[in-house]
């Protein structure tokens, strides 16, 4: 059911994976482009933010920080499958795989070599700060809007 603890978690979530998105591409090789990394970036925190963050919300502060965490952990996760499973689709239609089997593989070879990007200070604190605003808003409008 709709609410507008799960409608501001989300926008919420969403402008932080955005926010993060922008300080990673930041950190890029010279020459790389993001292609689509905000726009998927974005897309998983507004649906882990309607989805997690927003039933959460309103049990307190310090779940909603937690809350706010787990939220943003679960769009990064899930924007960097994403990311390392469209870059495996690529590397298989350049026929790079033996099998299938070691294409599936790859994508998680891929989601660590893109999940070091996440280890500059800047990308960290944007989404770890980010998360935890995320979380108490969503609890703040859990409160003020039952």
């Amino acid at each position: 059911m709709p609410t507008a603890a799960k409608l501001l978690a989300a926008l919420y979530l969403g402008l932080v994976c955005f926010a993060g998105a922008l300080a990673v591409g930041s950190h890029l090789p010279e020459g790389a482009d993001p292609g689509w990394l905000w726009a998927v970036a974005t897309g998983a925190g507004l649906f882990c933010g309607w989805r997690v963050l927003g039933p959460d919300a309103g049990r307190g502060s310090v779940a909603a920080v937690a809350a706010g965490l787990r939220a943003t952990t679960l769009a990064v996760l899930a924007t960097l499958f994403l990311g390392a499973f469209a870059a495996m689709i690529q590397r298989s239609m350049r026929k790079l795989y033996d099998g299938p089997v070691e294409a599936l593989q790859d994508v998680f070879r891929l989601m660590l070599d893109d999940a070091r990007l996440l280890l500059h200070s800047d990308v960290g604190g944007v989404l770890i700060a980010g998360a935890m605003l995320a979380g108490l808003g969503a609890a703040h409008a859990a409160r003020t809007w039952r």
